[in-house]
């Protein structure tokens, strides 16, 4: 789907940039009346909402999902009420409801569940990553539905700094890196497309691109350009199949200003560029 966001046209496809992290508790947290069934199919239902599936909207913000958001963000009020005192299995429901609002742009909603998160309660990486970056999730959802302004450079440049600290630390947790990785490409893109300064587009576009190339492996790389030159090549994980719509926007930007495409260091990435 190609969508206008100012003056340039963005090119944005949430069915392909989804990340199926399913949401996990501590032992802990499921005993007495909770049941992991029960949590199974809370978990299910509001997966379903976002994405078959997937447990959170894609990175890129494409509009709004289909689906029935406001029963399923009920059922984990109610679940929540149903078991009082169960801090643990609260915040990361929390966190799960906030995500579903932002994909169906409730951010007034979202940022209300996010403040009913107790932080020293979220014990995946997941949890504390997303609920530490919720001032920026929000921001880059919204951010999508409107006109890209002055402002938005700045809160794009502290938005970059962030999500870089938190995924520089998230190894042992990597599909929640890559969805991190890929928000992060996504709004360098956008600001490199959106700035009126060659070199400052070209800042934007090497920030993004260079620190995005990062998480793939030699064989990701590999097949990725196998796969560039023949699509009969079968690609083996989300990862790789998730980097092809970041490339093809990517690739809208060098059309425009070609000279760009100069700026990316790794060479099997640049040529996946071209």
């Amino acid at each position: 789907m190609v969508r206008k966001n100012g003056p340039h046209p963005v090119v944005l496809n949430c069915r392909v940039l989804i990340v199926g992290i399913m949401l996990c508790f501590v032992a802990a947290s499921i005993v007495g009346c909770v049941t992991t069934g029960q949590v199974e199919e809370i978990v299910a239902k509001s997966n379903e909402s976002m994405l078959p599936g997937a447990s959170l909207p894609g990175a890129e913000t494409a509009g709004p999902l289909a689906g029935r958001w406001q029963e399923d963000a009920a059922r984990i009020d109610a679940f929540i009420a149903a078991h009082p005192g169960r801090e643990v299995l609260a915040s990361a429901l929390r966190v799960r409801q906030a995500m579903l609002f932002l994909g169906y742009e409730q951010y007034n909603l979202a940022n209300a569940s996010f403040e009913m998160v107790n932080p020293q309660h979220l014990y995946t990486a997941r949890d504390r990553a997303l609920y530490e970056l919720r001032g920026h999730l929000i921001w880059w959802f919204r951010q999508a539905r409107a006109p890209f302004s002055g402002d938005d450079f700045q809160r794009g440049s502290e938005a970059l700094l962030a999500l870089q600290k938190r995924i520089d630390f998230l190894e042992d947790s990597p599909d929640t890196r890559d969805y991190l990785a890929e928000m992060r490409a996504y709004i360098a893109l956008q600001m490199a497309r959106r700035h009126p300064n060659l070199s400052e587009r070209t800042r934007y576009f090497g920030e993004g691109m260079n620190q995005y190339a990062k998480i793939f492996t030699r064989e990701d790389l590999a097949l990725l350009l196998g796969h560039q030159r023949d699509q009969k090549e079968l690609l083996k994980n989300r990862r790789q199949i998730r980097a092809l719509a970041v490339i093809k926007t990517a690739n809208g930007l060098i059309k425009e200003t070609p000279e760009i495409l100069n700026v990316v260091n790794n060479a099997d990435f640049r040529t996946l560029l071209k």
